[in-house]
């Protein structure tokens, strides 16, 4: 099937409400980004997601995000699902750990 690629540069995510409350792809790469105040009504992550593959994460900042059962940041692939390289993750609210990634 198709791979859904997201490349952030320098954005700011705000302020958004969804199933999952900021961002979701397959693949997601952010640098110099700010994830803050996302709201995940559903079982979805509060900040940002990658379902499929490598999610990296590159002088971010996620915070005070509010997931009702997930996290906020999430990486689901096996095996380097999360890379956070110079990022903080502060103040976020869900069901789950702030960071996830299966082994």
């Amino acid at each position: 099937g198709n791979v859904y690629t997201l490349d952030f540069l320098r954005v700011n995510i705000l302020d958004n409400k969804g199933a999952v409350g900021g961002v979701s792809a397959d693949l997601v790469s952010a640098t110099d980004a700010l994830f803050r105040r996302n709201i995940a009504s559903g079982n979805g992550p509060a900040a940002v997601v990658a379902t499929g593959n490598q999610l990296t994460l590159i002088r971010s900042t996620v915070a005070e995000n509010v997931s009702a059962t997930g996290g906020s940041v999430v990486g689901q692939a096996k095996g380097q699902a999360l890379e956070l390289t110079n990022s903080t993750v502060t103040n976020n609210k869900g069901g789950a750990a702030a960071v996830q990634a299966p082994l």
